[in-house]
């Protein structure tokens, strides 16, 4: 699987250097259930807006060397992936969010925003980090 992010005018692409073990994906509806007389009622209404966590980490200890681990899918810092992602937060940039399957097939095609964005160093010197994205809708004028 591969998670690529991208400002909505495509000056700066991101590439996720190692893919998260787990990402979840799916969709939900706003959902009221009103009594009536003999029976309930179901009200089925919008679609809620999406949200993601994706759990991984940026190798950087490698980076100063110019190595990477075989199964990063790009040999980006890890200082530098977390410097353009706390930038996107701080900015409250809107994103479109590609996450793919190795077979090429588009498993998620939508417009986010990070809205949480913790991390830590893990000892070989790599940024360990978790966010929480949710789905943006924008409004057009």
């Amino acid at each position: 699987m591969k998670i690529v992010f991208s400002e909505l005018d495509r000056k700066l692409v991101l590439t996720l250097p190692v893919t998260p073990s787990d990402f979840e994906w799916g969709k939900s509806r706003k959902r009221e259930v009103h009594e009536a007389l003999y029976q309930d009622i179901d009200d089925v209404g919008n679609y809620e807006l999406g949200e993601y966590t994706i759990e991984s980490f940026a190798p950087d200890h490698g980076a100063i060397y110019e190595k990477k681990y075989a199964f990063q899918n790009t040999a980006t810092a890890g200082r530098n992936v977390i410097a353009t992602l706390e930038k996107w937060l701080d900015n409250k940039t809107a994103l479109r969010m590609i996450a793919t399957a190795k077979d090429g097939r588009t498993l998620v095609n939508v417009i986010v925003k990070i809205i949480v964005l913790k991390l830590k160093l893990d000892r070989p010197g790599d940024y360990v980090y978790s966010m929480q994205i949710t789905e943006h809708v924008p409004t057009y004028q």
